[in-house]
């Protein structure tokens, strides 16, 4: 290889070594680059998505407290108590003795 470059001019060989100088900085800095914005693409999706998973499990215990309530509410009204007397007598009429 060095035998190459000896039978070289000058001009070809200034060229070549620019051309290596320039584009070796480049392609180790393209390569960086790029392995710090994919990280830092994964972790904000990472991050959306944990808020994401908050945000749900927020709203599914919101409805669960909410439906919670209103069947404590339910089971402590007179109306709901009477009713299923009612249909307890109701079934116990209708249930056949054999």
């Amino acid at each position: 290889m060095v035998s190459m470059l000896a039978d070289l001019r000058i001009r070809p060989k200034l060229i070549i070594l620019f051309v290596l100088t320039g584009i070796l900085p480049l392609l180790i800095a393209g390569y960086y680059g790029s392995q710090l914005a994919t990280n830092a693409l994964m972790e904000q999706s990472f991050n959306q998505l944990t808020t994401v998973q908050t945000i749900r499990t927020d709203q599914v215990e919101s409805i669960f407290s909410q439906r919670s309530i209103g069947l404590k509410m339910l089971a402590g009204s007179d109306q709901i108590l009477e009713f299923s007397q009612k249909l307890i007598e109701y079934q116990a009429m209708q249930t056949p003795y054999f």
